[in-house]
């Protein structure tokens, strides 16, 4: 690996014996899967890394399908990611090429281009709006890459600043494998990529206004001692007869006697008080309270 300082940050492929290569691509690009190097490798909305063809094939064809790695819930036909495709193709070629030569001899001579080189550059990871070296990377539906802060937000949707195709998430998470590798490699352009403040985005209005109605509905540590909703999210209810007896709003619909989980024995005639002592922004309050006046040893 070589610092260019008048330049881009070079990977020397030459530099490094295919062993070494073969260690970078398959501990950050290998489908989890075939086992084998993702080939036309497409990122899902949680941000696992699969063989296109292999994220299909795991798809239910009658129904939601489930990321084969987190069980998060995806629906949508993947696309390859064409940024990590170079990668993989520069990290490890395919089989019977010569591991030092560029990935231009995948070409007809026609096809080939004059820089044969197999350099991963920080030019290759190069964020889609700000041009620079990607930081907290985000991989959208359609294959783009960008900075997560660099994706427009705010509004309804998140759609790619390129090519328009909406994402199918109202929120963006940044892709801990590609983020890891442009670490690895590229150690001291991507700390001065850190140094340099940038906001967050990566998240719809839609989503922005979901989120501040729970933070503002959400009893902090408070659970329904009848349902075991945890945490109480609205109105949160205190038997005034029973021992630490809370009640979501729903469960004071119950007209039967509840056996609370402590072993209250809870009447449908005793008095409830509605409760926001543990809201979160009633919590933060005393928090700030506290640290302000140094109570926090009372």
């Amino acid at each position: 690996m070589k610092m260019d300082k008048q330049g881009p940050v070079t990977l020397d492929r030459k530099s490094l014996t295919p062993e070494i290569a073969v260690e970078l691509a398959t501990e950050f690009f290998q489908c989890p899967l075939c086992l084998d190097l993702s080939y036309q490798p497409a990122v899902t909305v949680c941000g696992h890394i699969f063989c296109v063809g292999c994220t299909q094939r795991a798809m239910n064809i009658a129904g939601s399908s489930e990321c084969p790695s987190c069980k998060s819930r995806y629906d949508y036909l993947p696309h390859g990611c064409e940024l990590i495709e170079n990668l993989v193709l520069k990290l490890q070629p395919p089989e019977g090429m010569d591991p030092l030569l560029g990935v231009a001899d995948l070409f007809s001579e026609d096809e080939k281009t004059a820089e044969s080189s197999v350099n991963v550059s920080s030019e290759d990871m190069s964020c889609m709006m700000c041009k620079d070296l990607l930081y907290q990377s985000t991989v959208l539906h359609c294959g783009h890459v960008f900075c997560i802060s660099c994706v427009p937000a705010g509004g309804e949707t998140i759609e790619c600043p390129d090519c328009r195709t909406v994402h199918p998430s109202d929120s963006l998470k940044p892709r801990r494998k590609l983020n890891q590798f442009i670490e690895k490699c590229f150690p001291n352009a991507y700390k001065s990529r850190k140094e340099k403040p940038r906001p967050f985005s990566g998240i719809s209005s839609k989503r922005e206004a979901m989120i501040h109605q729970k933070v503002l509905h959400t009893h902090v540590g408070v659970g329904c001692d009848s349902c075991g909703i945890y945490p109480i999210e609205g109105d949160r209810y205190l038997c005034r007869a029973c021992e630490n007896f809370d009640l979501c709003e729903q469960c004071t619909k119950i007209s039967n006697p509840i056996q609370g989980r402590l072993g209250q024995h809870h009447l449908p005639g005793h008095d409830l008080e509605l409760n926001n002592s543990f809201i979160f922004t009633e919590v933060s309050r005393v928090w700030r309270e506290r640290d302000i006046e140094g109570h926090w040893d009372t």
